[in-house]
């Protein structure tokens, strides 16, 4: 589906509640509850699994997911690979226990990687060097929808694109809903998009088994 689809489809789902998500509402606050159920699809399902190019620099250990820094909003990590050394992966508590003082430890060859607050990738030790030929898999965030590009089509699956729609129509009423129907309704908007995304997401988790993650998937050229 379009932007200009999925506008019009909330606006027949939101015909039910004019009372809550006002009789008239434009296209650019529809776009942006739109944009939040995408993205909250796409952090259900993981549909948007990336090998994205990472060029380290020297001294730094930690890179913002979201930043504008990785060119792509990452949800999560799942491999970093430097060059050809995959680093082995620690859990946030693991890396403050066994390397307690890490943030001021001296660079060095990185040998792990871990995720902080789910924001931040941590390289540990810091790189002493920086290098290019390096990667991480994981999954974005899909393609932002914009006013300004009626034509663009939705990049999740085909069978969710009705439900970003619904979702959008939830999270716009739901804060203001206080009659048992409309309540239930909007319920059912939220939880039918959420059903189906996690049938998509068993879909791609059983896809993905047995993945060589050292080769698979298109680079995303990125420098932080």
């Amino acid at each position: 589906m379009t932007v200009t689809q999925l506008i019009a489809r909330f606006k027949s789902l939101a015909s039910y509640d004019l009372d809550l998500v006002g009789e008239i509402r434009s296209d650019l606050e529809i776009v942006d509850y739109l944009n939040q159920a995408h993205s909250e699809l796409a952090r259900r399902t993981r549909s948007f699994s990336n090998k994205i190019s990472l060029t380290l620099v020297a001294n730094q250990g930690i890179y913002g997911l979201r930043s504008g820094a990785f060119g792509v909003p990452l949800i999560q990590v799942t491999h970093v690979v430097l060059d050809t050394k995959p680093l082995r992966q620690l859990a946030m508590e693991s890396l403050d226990t066994q390397f307690p003082t890490w943030r001021t430890d001296a660079p060095g060859p990185p040998e792990y990687w871990t995720l902080a607050n789910g924001t931040e990738l941590i390289i540990y030790p810091a790189p002493l060097t920086a290098t290019s030929n390096n990667f991480v898999s994981g999954y974005t965030l899909p393609l932002a929808f914009n006013v300004g590009n009626p034509g663009l089509e939705a990049t999740s699956p085909p069978e969710l694109h009705p439900h970003i729609a619904g979702l959008a129509v939830a999270l716009a009423a739901e804060p203001m809903a206080t009659e048992p129907q409309q309540i239930n309704r909007l319920g059912s908007l939220r939880a039918n998009a959420y059903q189906q995304a996690e049938t998509v997401r068993a879909e791609n988790e059983s896809a993905v088994k047995g993945v060589d993650w050292q080769n698979r998937g298109r680079i995303i050229s990125l420098q932080i």
